[in-house]
């Protein structure tokens, strides 16, 4: 059995953010385009890389 250090608050937003990781894979291409190249990469395996860039109406201020 696998442990992980982190709990769910709620199971129920998990919907609504598999449409937003959706979308993100639609809007981000060029990230897309690295996932693929890199993904079997052995040399980051086990790493957990996170990318923000906000471009998008809802990720802008003015």
């Amino acid at each position: 059995m696998t442990t992980f250090d982190y709990r769910i608050a709620d199971i129920s937003l998990h919907e609504a953010g598999r449409h937003q990781i959706r979308l993100a894979e639609h809007e981000m291409p060029g990230l897309m385009a690295l996932r693929e190249e890199y993904g079997e990469s052995s040399r980051w395996r086990g790493s957990h890389c996170w990318f923000a860039a906000h471009d998008g109406a809802d990720g802008c201020a003015d």
